[in-house]
């Protein structure tokens, strides 16, 4: 992903950190399954460094710019995040691992489990994002 991505999230004048965090959040996992699981899964068994860059890239590139996001919260007073750094990270590796089409065949309703967990688990660490809004738009 390059900052242009991100951009769209970091630069907005008028909403909170913690909206842009939702709609970055909901944009993300809209493009869930879009590749396709058989060949995604296949290329990982194939190549298992690619996933060790793929963790490097979004812990080195991706969090960073979360990171960035929690920060604005806490200063905006939108969220009180602890440790901000790792908990990019924990959202990223999440939501690039446990979310990945490639890496784990998931039926609707078990997708539907996980983002379940996945608020819960953020919500424990702060980052108490997702209104019934952002959970129909995560929700399949």
């Amino acid at each position: 992903m390059n900052s242009d991505y991100f951009n769209q999230f970091l630069n907005v004048e008028g909403r909170t950190a913690k909206e842009r965090l939702q709609a970055l959040v909901i944009k993300a996992f809209s493009n869930y399954g879009q590749v396709s699981n058989d060949v995604g899964a296949e290329f990982l068994k194939k190549n298992p460094a690619i996933l060790v860059e793929i963790f490097k890239l979004t812990v080195n590139q991706i969090a960073p710019k979360v990171e960035m996001l929690l920060e604005s919260a806490n200063a905006d007073g939108s969220l009180k995040i602890k440790n901000p750094k790792q908990v990019a990270q924990v959202m990223v590796l999440l939501g690039d691992t446990w979310f990945s089409s490639a890496m784990f065949e998931d039926t609707s309703a078990n997708f539907n489990v996980k983002i379940d967990v996945l608020i819960d688990a953020l919500n424990g660490l702060g980052v108490t994002i997702f209104d019934e809004a952002t959970i129909k738009a995560l929700k399949r």
